[in-house]
């Protein structure tokens, strides 16, 4: 399959089964509609510790200009600060299409709930952060039941939602205390080496987004187990490193162009945000459904591949 014949694929899928498109559709119409959750305490309270801590470090004396100062304090007040922490729910780097949390807070209209504490904010992060992955594996699951045509009883397909999130979050967990330990390990070292170091964290995580690309497929649609997802992804990326580097950067540009588009749409009205909200769904769901067709076409030919080898040996 082509590129082009990859993504027609996914479009197909989708509007042939719309039901595809209820979780994405559910989330953002919470995340638009319903109440809100604000840091901004926790937010202003951290911000103006830092700022004392610079202080006290210079001999008491302002690190920032009254301006800078000014204009650091309205960045945390109204965007920071108006940031809707329900957000976090919607696991985009998934697959999982999500528009209505990028819409800030607005404090005169909507009802919102307020963090007063970093302890509570940490709690409500981590919470949200695995029932927005619990989100995103059913969605994913459903996309793969879907391609293979599969028609599961509810306790089937609620089986593989709960063991495909477990994968994930065998996965995401390790991953993410690595990336955070190694994030506040930089922070204090000396500034050169310290931004070298980096600079080449981040290119080794492009490159690792890149190989492991295809893990959740491989969970959703193979049933493989996490580290068999690992290796499924990285030896599918490498075989087929230029197609692989062609559809994600297709995907990625549709993704974040349409992306400019919805967000745009989702403050202008509440008819245009629900506009927004199911275009987001269709386009972002299709999107992610041409990937697993791109995953199981290639898997297929390096079986093939593999099954004449064999043969000719």
């Amino acid at each position: 399959m082509s590129a082009i014949d990859t993504l027609a694929a996914g479009f197909r899928l989708v509007w042939r089964r719309p039901w595809l498109l209820i979780l994405p559709i559910a989330l953002d119409l919470f995340l638009l509609l319903g109440p809100k959750l604000s840091a901004l305490p926790v937010i202003s309270q951290a911000f103006d510790s830092m700022v004392a801590a610079q202080n006290m470090a210079s001999g008491g004396e302002q690190v920032l200009t009254a301006e800078a100062l000014a204009t650091a304090s309205d960045m945390v007040n109204n965007v920071i600060g108006h940031i809707n922490i329900f957000a976090l729910a919607a696991f985009t780097r998934l697959g999982f299409p999500s528009v209505a949390g990028t819409k800030p807070i607005d404090m005169a209209t909507d009802r919102v709930f307020t963090i007063e504490s970093t302890g509570t904010l940490l709690l409500c992060q981590f919470g949200l952060l695995l029932v927005g992955l619990l989100f995103a594996t059913a969605f994913l699951v459903s996309i793969a039941q879907a391609i293979r045509e599969e028609h599961d009883d509810l306790a089937t397909t609620m089986h593989h939602v709960f063991s495909s999130w477990l994968k994930l979050l065998s996965l995401l967990v390790p991953l993410g205390l690595g990336l955070v330990i190694g994030l506040s390990i930089l922070a204090i070292m000396p500034g050169g080496v310290g931004l070298l170091l980096t600079m080449a964290l981040m290119v080794a995580i492009v490159w690792a987004l890149i190989y492991l690309a295809f893990v959740p497929e491989a969970i959703t649609l193979s049933h493989d187990s996490a580290l068999g997802a690992l290796n499924s992804s990285f030896r599918l990326v490498r075989s087929n490193f230029g197609p692989t580097i062609g559809i994600l950067i297709l995907v990625t540009v549709l993704r974040n162009g349409m992306g400019l588009i919805w967000q745009n749409l989702l403050l202008r009205s509440q008819l245009a945000a629900l506009v927004a909200i199911v275009g987001s769904a269709y386009v972002g769901t299709s999107l992610t459904a041409a990937l697993f067709f791109y995953y199981r076409d290639r898997l297929s030919r390096s079986a093939q591949r593999e099954g004449v080898r064999s043969i000719h040996l």
